[in-house]
C-alpha cells in the first residue's frame, strides 16, 4: 500500500472570518456543526441574545455568541474597517 502524506493535514489552516451580521446556517459552519446542533448551543444564551433581526444575528449578538462558544482555535475573527 503506498503511503499518500499529501492527503494528511499537518495542521489546520488559520480561517480568517470577518465580523459581520450572520445566518444561523453562517455560524453553524463556522463552528463545524449542524444548524440544529447550533440552535441547542445558543438556548442558554437566548436572553442575553435578544431577537435575531430578520435571519440575521447582528454584530453585536455574534461577538456574544463568539465570545461565549469560544472560537476553534484555527479560526481568527477579522475586524473589518469601515470606509466612507
Amino acid at each position: 500500500m503506498k503511503d499518500n502524506k499529501e492527503n494528511v493535514p499537518k495542521e489546520k489552516e488559520k480561517i480568517k472570518v470577518p465580523l459581520k451580521p450572520c445566518t444561523l446556517k453562517e455560524l453553524a459552519q463556522i463552528y463545524g456543526v449542524n444548524k440544529r446542533t447550533f440552535l441547542r448551543w445558543l438556548k442558554p444564551l437566548k436572553k442575553e441574545l435578544g431577537e435575531r433581526n430578520g435571519n440575521y444575528y447582528s454584530i453585536a449578538q455574534v461577538k456574544i455568541i463568539f465570545s461565549e462558544l469560544l472560537l476553534p482555535s484555527y479560526i481568527e475573527v477579522e475586524q473589518q474597517k469601515i470606509t466612507n
